[in-house]
């Protein structure tokens, strides 16, 4: 039986430095930003300047010390150094205090039970997107991907996931959408997260799993030829190279539907949103490698490597990739690419 299945796309790794103390320091401002945003929750559903201001107030003494520094959140987390930096709570306190108020003002500014619950969805999706970075300071280093897709999964936007259920209290203040704000609040971890790691190789304006930049003019793609040039027979070679090694017969190169993959690509790179076109060229599974570096012809064979590394297993989450590309019952792969102005690319294969 033939199940549609879609996965997270892979994106090139991420590098933090590994420490304790950035692992301990991330974790205090994401839970710190959530419990501000929850204050501004409260007061959007029952406005009270005064209790705002009382909570908002007692957080910040508490995150950076009031007159004492050395009764910060960060001092404590220094006295067991080393520390990529040091006493910068301050700045950082100022930062996501700011983040919370201006959220809350794009969120919208009327007396609404939704608005709260959406300032809630993005204290929780914060929370998990500075876990997922403070596991990779006390880890491997290397940022997982999958781990910050399944928080934005888990936010969603106007029609699921936890804003989609905010939504259907159907007294939302008409604010910014819902993509705009997620994609600010994935600016501000970005950027904390290199303000207290100078020394990481992160973007410092966006997360590894979305992209902000916007697309100007599309590069047209190569007719295809076969030849070593051929992106696309590339990419079909190397799946069927794979799958020759656990005795699964080749994918046939589906060239109807690269057209249709490469318009699926582009439209994922506008929304920023890996899957968001997913079933239009009629697949029933897709990988995805967004926002690459380029050219297609170098990228594809290290994101390919990338799932298939993956191996099988299960939960579907963690191995989904490695089983689109496996699968033996799926009999042709369409590759489509898109290559933006900047250069990046975003790629998805189409299995069927």
């Amino acid at each position: 039986m033939l199940v549609l299945a879609v996965v997270a796309g892979a994106m090139p790794a991420a590098a933090v430095t590994q420490n304790g103390c950035l692992a301990r320091k991330l974790g205090d401002v994401g839970r710190t930003t959530a419990a501000a945003l929850a204050c501004h929750g409260r007061d959007a559903a029952k406005p009270n300047v005064a209790t705002l201001s009382s909570c908002v107030d007692k957080l910040e003494l508490r995150f950076t010390g009031g007159d004492d520094a050395s009764r910060s959140l960060f001092a404590k987390r220094e006295r067991k150094p080393p520390c990529p930096t040091v006493g910068d709570q301050e700045t950082i306190g100022r930062d996501l205090f700011a983040f919370a108020a201006a959220l809350d003002q794009a969120v919208g500014n009327l007396v609404s039970r939704c608005d709260s619950a959406e300032l809630s969805c993005f204290g929780k999706y914060v929370t998990a997107a500075f876990g997922c970075l403070a596991r990779a300071a006390s880890g491997a280093g290397t940022i997982d991907p999958v781990c910050l897709a399944r928080a934005a999964d888990k936010l969603g936007d106007e029609t699921a996931g936890c804003l989609g259920k905010a939504a259907f209290r159907a007294d939302c203040s008409p604010g910014a959408d819902a993509a705009t704000l997620r994609s600010a609040t994935e600016a501000f971890v970005a950027a904390t997260l290199c303000d207290l790691d100078p020394n990481g190789t992160s973007e410092c304006d966006t997360l590894p799993t979305r992209t902000p930049t916007p697309i100007a003019t599309r590069t047209p793609t190569p007719v295809p030829t076969g030849g070593s040039n051929d992106a696309s027979q590339l990419c079909v070679d190397i799946i069927n190279g794979y799958r020759a090694t656990i005795g699964r017969p080749p994918l046939a190169r589906w060239t109807d539907k690269e057209a249709c993959a490469e318009d699926q690509c582009f439209a994922d790179a506008e929304s920023g949103r890996p899957h968001s076109a997913f079933g239009q060229c009629t697949e029933w599974a897709q990988n995805e490698c967004p926002n690459w570096p380029g050219p297609p012809g170098q990228m594809i064979d290290d994101c390919l490597a990338m799932m298939w590394a993956e191996g099988p297993g299960e939960p579907y989450s963690e191995h989904g990739h490695y089983i689109n590309m496996a699968n033996p019952g799926y009999t042709k792969v369409a590759c489509g690419f898109a290559v933006l102005p900047n250069g990046r690319v975003w790629a998805i294969q189409d299995f069927r």
